[in-house]
């Protein structure tokens, strides 16, 4: 299932952790498509671009084919990130080619703010 804004958006008020903020709607939303085999550190690269700064409000999902094996990451995922001081993100990992990175680089917020939000879900 590709993942729309509405469907994030529903998602996100249905999760019972996080609450949406009256009259706090996104400005603006920024679509990146992760396709390396390194979608981290791709990850990474958009985040600094676009400036954002630490994640507020994060939900992301699996691609629906995956089969969770114990705290491992799947390699295809979407997820919706409301960052401080910029727009919300909208990433879609879909790499073209095998992954070879486990997780986010150990001290990239963004990236294990959507880490968490993958292993919770």
């Amino acid at each position: 299932m590709n993942w729309t804004r509405r469907g994030f958006v529903a998602g996100w008020l249905a999760a019972p952790a996080l609450t949406w903020k009256a009259g706090a709607a996104p400005e603006a939303v920024v679509r990146v498509r992760l396709e390396t085999g390194a979608p981290w550190s791709e990850l990474e690269r958009a985040w600094l671009r676009l400036g954002l700064g630490a994640p507020e409000q994060v939900v992301a999902r699996a691609h629906p084919g995956w089969w969770p094996a114990g705290r491992v990451l799947p390699d295809r995922w979407t997820a919706w990130v409301e960052a401080a001081g910029g727009p919300v993100l909208v990433a879609e990992c879909r790499p073209r080619e095998w992954v070879r990175e486990a997780g986010p680089r150990a001290g990239f917020r963004g990236g294990e703010a959507v880490a968490e939000a993958l292993r919770g879900s």
